[in-house]
C-alpha cells in the first residue's frame, strides 16, 4: 500500500477533494499571531543570552584564570635572517630569467 492508500485512510474524505483556505483568515481564526508573537519572543530571549554570554566570557574567564597553569615559552622563536631571504629571491629570479631567456 502506498502512501496515498495510507493517506486517503488516515485523512476525512474532504480533506483530499477540497482545497485549503488561503489568506490570513486562517491565522487569526487558529491563534496564528500568538505563535508566531511566541515563536518571535523565544528567538530574541535565546539570542539575548548567547549575546549576553558572549560579552561576559572574557571576565568569566579572567576570574577562572588562576586555575589553569602559566604560560611556559617552549622554545625561543625562530628569527630569520633577511640574507636568507635576500639569497633566497636572488635565487628564483635568477632561474625565472633563465627560463625566459631559453624560450626566447
Amino acid at each position: 500500500m502506498g502512501f496515498m492508500g495510507i493517506w486517503a485512510m488516515a485523512a476525512p474524505a474532504e480533506a483530499l477533494t477540497e482545497r485549503p483556505d488561503m489568506g490570513f483568515d486562517n491565522i487569526w481564526d487558529n491563534d496564528g499571531l500568538g505563535i508566531a508573537i511566541t515563536g518571535l519572543s523565544i528567538v530574541f530571549v535565546a539570542l539575548t543570552l548567547i549575546s549576553i554570554f558572549i560579552a561576559l566570557l572574557p571576565r568569566v574567564l579572567e576570574t577562572f584564570a588562576f586555575l589553569l597553569p602559566a604560560e611556559h615559552p617552549t622554545h625561543a622563536p625562530v628569527v630569520r635572517r633577511t640574507a636568507d631571504n635576500e639569497k633566497i629571491a636572488v635565487a628564483v629570479g635568477f632561474v625565472l630569467h633563465e627560463m625566459n631567456s631559453k624560450q626566447s
